[in-house]
């Protein structure tokens, strides 16, 4: 339990607070003992999801390492869990086996398929907004267009509504990220 101390008065040249008694030092120093104060639960450390677009085949690309080329640009960012809490889900990072340079996000660890890879965890989403806590739901699109498929997340339930070719689908929401 940590303790809140006021000192007022002239400089201190030493304080030193032991076991809840405060020892002042040379000057005059006033100090007064105020009620214990809870300590906080510490904010969930995070990670920066990053949407990436563009490479030599100008796909989509998301994940919490570095862009996977030069040729990437950042589209945008959403905030993950860096460790499980209750309520949580994982997210991995996954090759499409059947689509060449296919990137996609899947909350299956064995990334929806045996042709699948997976390429690592990328972090922790809530499965329903939790109480205190501003979140945003983030779902995972497609644009399904034969041997040049990709897919990409995004906060819109109509994942944008904009393919750039080929059919636009929501394949469904992944979670709730912070906001």
């Amino acid at each position: 339990m940590r303790t809140k101390l006021v000192v007022a008065g002239v400089a201190c040249a030493a304080l030193a607070v032991t076991g809840g008694v405060a020892l002042a030092g040379s000057g005059d120093a006033h100090v007064t003992r105020m009620a214990p104060v809870a300590a906080t639960a510490a904010a969930p450390k995070t990670l920066t999801l990053v949407r990436y677009f563009g490479g030599a085949q100008a796909k989509h690309w998301v994940t919490t390492a570095a862009a996977p080329g030069p040729l990437y640009r950042r589209e945008g960012t959403f905030r993950i869990l860096a460790q499980p809490a209750s309520g949580t889900r994982a997210l991995y990072s996954c090759l499409n086996g059947y689509v060449l340079l296919d990137q996609f996000v899947s909350a299956r660890s064995d990334c929806e398929s045996p042709k699948s890879v997976r390429l690592g965890r990328i972090g922790y989403v809530y499965l329903k907004p939790p109480k205190g806590v501003k979140v945003k739901p983030i779902y995972r699109c497609s644009i399904p267009t034969g041997s040049h498929s990709e897919h990409f997340v995004s906060f819109r339930s109509d994942c944008e509504g904009r393919p750039t070719s080929g059919k636009l689908l929501v394949e469904g929401r992944l979670g709730y990220v912070l906001a």
